[in-house]
């Protein structure tokens, strides 16, 4: 696992997972571009200034690079799941290898900033089976239950205690692209000063096959985060990046958080 200061469009070896963190300049500047591109008001009220229109990027070379949002206290980043794809937004954690987040039987998982994940209407969605209670050989991050794979995670204890319940499950899985939309087959065009490495149009072409837990239950952190779930970055083959590299979306098994400054506050993030 790499992680690197500075910008990630200066990293000039391929095959790597890039997350810049864009600050809210950055998404303010560049929803004002987009605007003018359309002929529409660029005099962005303090209304609408927290709307995160960001181009997160990807190019061609198996770089992909994926906006970092700041949120509060965490970082995370937009998870496009499933065919036709679902927007989930992921709590970056680098101390886990699971991805996971609500799907429609989660029970009191709180209010998030997307909806839960619809497995009903993703062609691709599919429930890995297994045969015996107990079992962890099958699965990916839990042990085999009533022919499923659950998982299960507990963060904390007394007052501060935090869970979340799952069962595994796949489907190709996209990270950055468009934030408010899906990339889907109609052209589009990007106009305004950014260069070919800063479109987001190329991120559907890092899709690949992810197992990831699909929510169940959750509680403290999790049921009241804004986030829809968490994306896992640790260095265990099961995380996020290390199932891009073995189904070869990336070439090497590396990936990097890249943090800029916060020039609004004059602190790093």
């Amino acid at each position: 696992m790499a992680v690197a200061p500075g910008n990630a469009a200066d990293t000039e070896s391929d095959g790597l997972m890039q997350f810049p963190l864009l600050t809210h300049d950055d998404v303010v500047n560049r929803r004002r571009r987009e605007l003018r591109a359309r002929g529409e008001n660029v005099d962005l009220d303090d209304n609408v200034r927290h709307l995160r229109h960001l181009l997160p990027t990807a190019s061609s070379s198996a770089q992909q690079l994926g906006a970092l949002y700041q949120g509060y206290g965490t970082h995370y980043v937009d998870l496009w799941v499933g065919n036709p794809p679902q927007r989930q937004t992921a709590v970056v954690d680098t101390g886990t290898s699971a991805t996971a987040f609500p799907c429609s039987e989660c029970q009191n998982c709180g209010q998030h900033t997307d909806p839960p994940f619809d497995e009903s209407k993703s062609q691709s969605f599919r429930v890995p089976t297994c045969k015996k209670d107990g079992d962890k050989r099958s699965c990916a991050f839990g042990s085999c239950a009533d022919q499923k794979c659950a998982v299960a995670h507990n963060f904390g204890s007394g007052n501060d205690a935090s869970s979340w319940a799952a069962f595994e499950a796949q489907d190709i899985v996209y990270a950055g692209g468009l934030h408010d939309r899906p990339i889907d087959d109609q052209p589009i065009e990007i106009t305004g000063t950014d260069d070919d490495e800063s479109s987001p149009v190329h991120a559907q072409e890092f899709s690949f096959p992810l197992t990831f837990g699909c929510q169940t239950s959750a509680s403290g952190y999790f049921e009241k985060q804004l986030a829809s779930g968490v994306i896992g970055l640790d260095r265990r083959a099961q995380s996020f990046w290390g199932q891009m590299r073995a189904s070869q979306t990336i070439h090497h098994a590396q990936f990097s958080l890249c943090f800029v400054k916060q020039y609004l506050s004059g602190t790093n993030a």
